[in-house]
């Protein structure tokens, strides 16, 4: 699916989508996520509570290290947005949200740095 759920570090909900690699919404309690649900991702009432279930319960979509802080789907979701539009975009986005940069996982940084010295690497 193109688009997830994932919980803020705040406990807010925000819809992520693959597509672009970017955050479609943010900030949102957890009924406004199940009305976004219901309005951006074509799904019946039944399929809301296992979509805002597993970003409740932080499922992660692909395997990785589990670190039970509740933030496994975050880390997942800030990885391909900093590699997509780099770490200017990634810190505009948290003050968006009101999260300040202790609130990027490492693992973003990392591979913000990584795509930009790539990226530097195609050009010469």
């Amino acid at each position: 699916m193109p688009k997830f759920f994932v919980k803020q570090p705040d406990g807010k909900f925000a819809l992520f989508s693959t597509v672009v690699d970017d955050f479609l919404e943010t900030g949102m309690s957890e009924e406004e996520a199940v009305e976004a649900a219901t309005d951006n991702m074509e799904v019946s009432l039944d399929q809301v509570e296992d979509i805002i279930g597993k970003a409740r319960r932080d499922e992660p979509f692909w395997p990785s290290e589990d670190r039970g802080d509740g933030l496994n789907r975050w880390r997942q979701a800030l990885v391909p947005l900093a590699i997509q539009h780099g770490m200017e975009t990634v810190n505009a986005r948290m003050r968006e949200m009101g999260l300040d940069e202790t609130a990027i996982p490492e693992q973003a940084i990392r591979a913000a740095e990584e795509a930009r010295i790539a990226k530097l690497n195609i050009r010469t």
